[in-house]
C-alpha cells in the first residue's frame, strides 16, 4: 500500500511526538510545546500538527485542556495506539536500524519499548502465553509463504497454536549453550570438554573455581522457566504432555524430577540467591571484566561480546542429564497481535516480519536465526567457530515442553520459581505442585485465559 504524501506528513508528526515523551523530557503532567512552535521545529503546519494533537488526544495519550494547551496524560504508556509496536529492541544499538527499516517499509508502525501494551507486540517464548484470549488468529496471514517454509514456521508455533488458530508467530529462534570465560578456564586449568559431556563434568569444573570466589561469579544461576527448563529437557524431561490425555502433567516424572533436583542442589553447591533478569547484565560485565566464569546463554550474546569489544570466550554444549538428551529450550521471538489490530494492518505486519529482509537483519545482529527456511538463501557465510555452534544446534531446540495449556503456564512459572525459594524437602514439594496442576486440569483452567495471573 502506497503512502500519500500527505498521510507521510502525518505520520511524521505523531512519530515525532511518541519520540518526545519516549524521551523523557516530558513527565506526566507537563505541558508540551505549543502548537505553533512544534509545527515550526517540525517543518509541517499548524493544521497538521493540531489535527494530530487532537487525534492523541483522543486516544487518551495526551489532554487537551481549553485555553491552557497540551499535557501528557496520567498512564500514557498503557494506551493501545493503533500502529505501534512493543518489544524490547530500545535496549540494543540497533534499534535506530531497525526503527529506519520499519519507516522505509511502512512508515505508520512505530517500534517502542515505552508502552505497556501495543497493537503489534513481539515477545519471547513464555510471556507469549499470556493473557492468549486477547490476540487474532495469524493463520490467514501465513498464506505470504510457500509450502515448505509454511510448514516450517507452523512447526515452530506449535506452542501458540490453541483450537486450531495460530496466535503466535515466531520472528527468530536461537539455541542455548554454555558459555566460558576462557582465561578463567586457562588460570585454574580448567578442561573443557568437547561433544557430548554430562552434569558430574560441569561440577567438577565448578569445584576448580577458587573457594573464594563468590557463587554468582561462578556461574549465572536463575529461577526462570528459560533456564530451568535446558535442565529439564537434557534430563529427557517436559512439565506437560498433552498426548498423553490420562496424566498429562509431567512435572513429577522421574527424568523432570532429575533435572529440577539437579538445579536445586546447584543453587546449594553454588550459595547463592536466584538471580533475577536485571542481574544477568551485570553479571555480563563481570564476564568481560574476567570476573565471571560460566553462564547459560542464547545467540545474541555475541553481540554483546562484539560491542563491547571482548572475545575471551567460547561455548560448548549443555551437559547432559540423561544420555542422547542434547535439547535446548529456544530463545524466541514471538509475534502476537491483538484482536484490535485491524485484519489489513495485521497481515502487512506479518508479511514484512517474514520477509527475507527483515529476518536476515536479526541474523546480521546476531538475534537469533531466522525461521524462514528460504531466507537462508540470503545469509552471509558464518566465519566465527561459536557462532557457527549456535547454527548447528538450531535442530536441537524444543519448545514443546510448555505445549498444552496456555492458561496454566503462568501460574506453573509462579509455582516452579517458589519450588526453589522454599526449603525443606525439595522432591516432596514438587510432588505436591504436580497434583495441584492435576487438579487445575481437571477443573478446566488449562485451558482459559490468563489475565489475573501476572507474569
Amino acid at each position: 500500500m502506497k503512502i500519500k504524501r500527505k498521510d507521510k506528513t502525518s505520520i511524521n508528526v505523531r512519530n515525532e511526538i511518541l519520540a518526545m515523551l519516549e524521551s523523557g523530557n516530558y513527565a506526566v503532567g507537563d505541558k508540551l510545546p505549543g502548537g505553533r512552535e512544534l509545527a515550526e521545529t517540525l517543518g509541517t503546519s499548524l493544521l497538521t500538527v493540531q489535527s494530530e494533537l487532537s487525534s492523541l488526544a483522543a486516544t487518551g495519550l495526551l489532554q487537551l485542556v481549553p485555553n491552557s494547551g497540551t499535557y501528557v496524560s496520567v498512564n500514557w504508556h498503557e494506551r493501545l495506539l493503533k500502529y505501534t509496536v512493543r518489544s524490547n529492541y530500545n535496549n540494543f544499538e540497533w534499534m535506530p536500524e531497525y526503527r529506519k527499516m520499519l519507516h522505509d517499509i511502512s512508515p505508520e508502525f512505530y517500534p517502542s519499548g515505552s508502552f505497556r501494551r501495543a497493537m503489534i507486540e513481539i515477545q519471547g517464548i513464555v510471556q507469549s502465553h499470556r493473557n492468549f484470549q486477547n490476540y487474532q488468529d495469524l493463520t490467514p496471514c501465513l498464506d505470504c509463504l510457500n509450502a515448505d517454509d509454511r510448514r516450517a514456521v507452523e512447526k515452530l508455533a506449535k506452542p501458540f497454536t490453541f483450537n486450531g488458530q495460530i496466535l503466535g508467530i515466531p520472528l527468530s529462534a536461537s539455541p542455548r549453550l554454555f558459555f566460558y570465560n576462557t582465561r578463567i578456564a586457562r588460570q585454574y586449568n580448567i578442561k573443557i570438554p568437547h561433544g557430548s559431556w554430562q552434569w558430574p563434568e560441569f561440577l567438577e569444573m565448578l569445584n576448580k573455581l577458587p573457594a573464594d570466589m563468590p557463587g554468582e561469579d561462578k556461574f549465572h544461576y536463575g529461577t526462570s522457566l528459560n533456564l530451568i527448563s535446558n535442565v529439564v529437557l537434557r534430563s529427557g524431561g517436559c512439565f506437560f504432555d498433552p498426548s498423553d490425555p490420562a496424566d498429562p502433567v509431567k512435572l513429577d516424572h522421574p527424568d523432570t524430577i532429575k533435572g529440577m533436583k539437579s538445579w536445586y542442589d546447584l543453587k546449594q553447591h553454588l550459595k547463592v540467591p536466584p538471580a533475577n533478569e536485571g542481574d544477568f547484565r551485570k553479571f555480563l560485565d563481570r564476564f568481560i571484566a574476567d570476573k565471571a566464569a560460566f553462564f547459560i546463554g542464547n545467540r545474541i550474546n555475541i553481540e554483546y561480546f562484539k560491542a563491547a569489544g571482548f572475545d575471551h570466550y567460547d561455548v560448548i554444549d549443555l551437559p547432559e542429564l540423561k544420555p542422547g538428551c542434547n535439547y535446548s529450550a529456544p530463545a524466541m521471538e514471538v509475534l502476537r497481535i491483538r484482536r484490535e489490530c485491524p485484519a489489513d494492518i495485521a497481515a502487512r505486519f506479518v508479511h514484512l516480519a517474514l520477509s527475507t529482509n527483515y529476518q536476515n537483519f536479526f541474523y546480521k545482529h546476531h538475534y537469533g536465526f531466522p525461521v524462514v527456511p528460504s531466507a537462508y538463501r540470503y545469509h552471509q557465510k558464518i566465519t566465527d567457530r561459536r557462532d557457527m555452534l549456535f547454527f548447528e544446534n538450531r535442530a536441537n531446540i524444543r519448545a514443546d515442553y510448555i505445549d498444552g495449556f496456555p492458561g496454566l503456564l503462568s501460574i506453573t512459572r509462579k509455582l516452579v520459581e517458589e519450588l526453589f525459594s522454599r526449603d525443606g524437602d525439595f522432591v516432596e514439594n514438587l510432588l505436591e505442585v504436580a497434583d495441584i496442576l492435576r487438579r487445575l486440569i481437571r477443573l478446566n483452567f488449562g485451558n482459559i485465559d490468563a489475565n489475573e495471573f501476572e507474569y
